[in-house]
């Protein structure tokens, strides 16, 4: 006969590309110490090449930031695409002196390669 269904002879971990740790968790144990903790983001464009707004908004969250669909007194960062970046959330940002961060910046953070920069907006 051929190859058993019983149990492993080595006590080895199988090797998967996929990370088991967060498999099982809930999105609120993943994020709560993301490097977008607390962050009310608002993301306008194309984030890179393939990557939709909707696919940089679940980063947002992933990352443990709040998704904004328009800048109100809670936003504090822009994610500004590369391509179809609203001119007017920019225009509003600048005057709400919101910061702002290109999609490879947002990208390295999002990584835990870059710090955020602090908010730049008046209390």
């Amino acid at each position: 006969m051929g190859g058993s269904f019983g149990p492993r002879e080595t006590h080895e971990k199988p090797k998967s590309r996929y990370d088991s740790s967060t498999l099982h968790r809930t999105p609120l144990d993943m994020n709560a110490n993301g490097p977008l903790a607390g962050r009310h983001v608002v993301v306008t464009g194309t984030v890179q090449t393939g990557m939709q707004r909707k696919d940089a908004e679940a980063r947002v969250e992933e990352a443990g930031g709040t998704n904004l669909k328009s800048l109100t007194k809670k936003c504090d960062l822009v994610v500004v695409g590369d391509v179809g970046a609203g001119k007017k959330k920019i225009e509003e940002a600048e005057e709400k002196n919101v910061v702002m961060i290109d999609g490879a910046t947002f990208l390295r953070i999002c990584a835990g390669e870059e710090e955020v920069p602090p908010p730049t907006q008046a209390a």
